[in-house]
């Protein structure tokens, strides 16, 4: 049988090992047997950030090349390889001999088919966010996935033709409008998505506000060519009311309108110079240069982020 080892190319800690050490042993394995080489980045010890999506796609090939340069057997480049033209632009320029997708597949388990086939545009692209996959992993629980509502539940939510074709409206083009429109458009339903909106996306635009977070972006690019593949019809810049339900007599509204900020729990809320996070990240406001966040979560780390 095969033997590959996984390798960390560089440990990225004080004193540890670089992709030189790692090479040199690399390069001893290889006299001792082992027949390839899975190379990643350091490990989660490090503050180098080896797996999020502020790490750019394909980050690591290097430190694969570094130990491809070192030894005869084939080596594997890993880390955010999501995409089957970087893919193919990492072998073509032979600085690897495979590519190791694992995130990506659980993101879109027809990733090699619709890469094989010529449709990289239909990939639902894992976008690094960790958060039902590496996440859970490290409290044992069990793999899900942001941008694949199906992953850990491929029985449970099989889709599957419906008994009767609806015509289904769907009030908000978010990540949750995009997705039911398109699950109801594959088991067979005419699906109409409105987003009062110029174009899709809803909050998750806020949340890929900072550059470090653009990758959310894609989630929303992923979920806009599916849906329209599958044959959604797309109603940009039109709000739904009850006027235009009664016009479109649907058999189906489905709300997906996204929630709303809290509003602010302590007297004197409801002055001017008191906004919320969100009109910061959209820019719909102005704020001065001593400013005050009530609140550490994501979305008030993130204003305080884009502030300073």
């Amino acid at each position: 049988m095969a033997v590959i080892i996984r390798l960390a190319g560089n440990d990225f800690m004080p004193g540890s090992n670089t992709n030189v050490e790692t090479a040199q042993f690399a390069a001893a394995l290889e006299t001792k047997g082992i027949d390839g080489f899975n190379v990643t980045g350091g490990w989660h010890e490090t503050r180098v950030p080896q797996i999020p999506m502020n790490l750019p796609r394909g980050g690591y090939v290097y430190l694969a090349q570094g130990i491809k340069e070192a030894v005869t057997k084939p080596v594997i480049a890993c880390n955010r390889i999501n995409q089957p033209d970087l893919a193919e632009k990492i072998l073509q320029d032979g600085r690897a001999d495979l590519v190791g997708v694992a995130r990506g597949l659980i993101a879109d388990p027809e990733w090699a088919s619709k890469a094989e086939a010529g449709r990289a545009d239909l990939i639902n692209v894992c976008i690094a966010c960790n958060q039902g996959c590496f996440d859970h992993v490290f409290t044992l629980s069990p793999i899900n996935c942001l941008v694949n509502p199906r992953a850990g539940f491929e029985r449970e939510r099989a889709i599957t033709p419906a008994s009767t074709s609806k015509n289904i409206m769907v009030a908000g083009g978010g990540p949750a409008g995009l997705t039911f429109a398109r699950t109801a458009a594959e088991r067979g339903h005419k699906v109409t998505l409105y987003e009062k909106a110029a174009e899709v996306g809803g909050q998750i635009k806020l949340a890929a506000i900072l550059p470090e977070r653009r990758e959310f972006l894609t989630m929303v690019k992923s979920a806009e060519s599916l849906a329209r593949e599958n044959g959604v019809n797309f109603q940009l810049g039109r709000e739904v009311d009850l006027s235009l339900i009664e016009q479109e007599n649907p058999d189906v509204v489905v709300i997906a309108t996204g929630g709303s900020p809290l509003p602010a729990p302590f007297p004197g809320g409801d002055l001017p110079n008191v906004v919320q996070a969100w009109d910061v990240l959209a820019g719909r406001v102005e704020v001065g240069r001593r400013v005050v966040i009530c609140g550490g979560g994501a979305v008030g780390c993130e204003a305080a982020l884009l502030l300073a």
